[in-house]
């Protein structure tokens, strides 16, 4: 196969789309050019009282009517929506994401909700799936669950369909052991290194008694995290830096609006915070006697406002939740030492 055929040459001029979406398509083409994978995968997925026909394309990033844009979509020969699928890494689900996704698949006939994740994921986002599903209206309800390793699978009541997640090892092991010729092989290869790294990325647990380059890499995130989140409320206009400075593992801001000259954003240690890493500090003599918030620690003249985190979840998202919560947090700090 020439080099200009190659999946990596596939996905060259993409370099710059968000990650999940470089692994769509980079799936999306193993799937669409190679046979053998298509009908493995259909094998892999499909329930053997509801099995699945032949898939004979899969399209990515397909934006309907609804602006509604599932990552991939399988159809058979005729063209019906057979498999619906999410990729993920480490991204948050959007508000009924499961939901909007499940009523794109084909009206008769069986169909597939498939997600694909890491393996470390997939109780989690399970979860999460279950639940858009069961808060809709009318109410898409699941039948017994079927775990393997690496998969989990359940049918939908009193239809035939299924909701599928399915972890990267295992579909990547799948396809590679189906694939019949070295460029399938290659290009499955690649994409395993893609997976890899993308495994790495994620905000994870880590023990104490983790090698030091691993304790390094996990603070060397935490201080990127909180400049970007300072750097977040700057451009939003409701930070002030004005007069401040501050750097590695404490950043010093004041919020327009609210009476304190300054606050400290900062990475603590220590059993008083071993909820989360991350604190906004305010002086005791500026919060004076008013109420704390729920969750706040009180240590020498400081009080520190929480800024809790989730594991799982790759930096964009991570930075999202911390800046949310540093709004919640600005909220509270003029309510109680306005201007």
């Amino acid at each position: 196969m020439a080099e200009s055929q190659s999946l990596l040459a596939h996905l060259t001029p993409w370099f710059y789309q968000p990650i999940e979406d470089r692994g769509t398509d980079a799936l999306a083409y193993v799937l669409n050019s190679y046979q053998d994978c298509r009908t493995a995968l259909k094998e892999l997925l499909q329930d053997a009282d509801n099995p699945l026909p032949p898939i004979a394309k899969v399209t990515t990033q397909v934006i309907d009517d609804l602006q509604s844009r599932p990552d991939m979509i399988g159809c058979d020969e005729p063209g019906e929506r057979r498999i619906i699928a999410e990729v993920k890494f480490w991204a948050i689900m959007q508000p009924d994401q499961a939901g909007r996704y499940y009523e794109k698949l084909a009206e008769s006939g069986p169909g597939l909700l498939l997600f694909i994740c890491p393996e470390q994921r997939i109780h989690d986002l399970w979860g999460e799936v279950e639940g858009q599903l069961r808060n809709r209206e009318p109410s898409i309800l699941l039948g017994t669950v079927v775990e393997t390793e690496g998969m989990r699978r359940a049918p939908v009541s009193d239809k035939d369909r299924s909701v599928v997640m399915v972890s990267w090892r295992l579909l990547l092991n799948h396809l590679a052991n189906a694939a019949t010729d070295f460029e399938a092989q290659s290009d499955i290869h690649q994409l395993r290194g893609l997976v890899r790294h993308q495994n790495t990325q994620a905000f994870q647990p880590i023990d104490t008694d983790a090698p030091a380059a691993a304790l390094l890499r996990r603070e060397t995130k935490l201080r990127r995290l909180i400049a970007d989140a300072k750097r977040t409320g700057l451009d939003e206009d409701w930070l002030s830096t004005e007069g401040l400075a501050g750097g590695g593992r404490r950043r010093y801001f004041s919020i327009k609006g609210a009476s304190p000259p300054w606050l400290t954003l900062e990475i603590r240690d220590g059993e008083r915070f071993d909820r989360t890493p991350i604190w906004v500090g305010v002086r005791n003599e500026d919060w004076k006697d008013r109420d704390l918030p729920e969750g706040a620690v009180k240590w020498r003249t400081y009080s520190y406002l929480p800024v809790n985190l989730r594991f799982g979840l790759d930096d964009q998202s991570l930075l999202s939740l911390v800046v949310r919560q540093l709004r919640e947090i600005a909220d509270l700090v003029r309510e109680a030492c306005p201007e």
